[in-house]
């Protein structure tokens, strides 16, 4: 395995590619929670628990690290 990155790796570098090698700590994870408001609505205000949510939440997490992104 290792001779193919190797080798993959300096195919690149010859058409002009900077690489760098990384042990995947340097490389950030994302977790996020996306609200979208149904047309002619508001979002709920970050302290308001009560009022009712009139909208969509999606959530995404990356999968490479470890975390969630959850909503309730």
């Amino acid at each position: 395995m290792r001779e193919l990155l190797m080798q993959v790796g300096n195919a690149l570098r010859g058409k002009g590619h900077e690489l760098r090698v990384v042990d995947g700590s340097a490389v950030g994870g994302y977790n996020a929670i996306l609200f979208t408001p149904l047309p002619g609505s508001m979002p709920p205000a970050a302290d308001d628990l009560l009022s009712p949510v009139n909208g969509v939440y999606r959530a995404g997490s990356d999968h490479r690290k470890d975390g969630q992104a959850v909503g309730w």
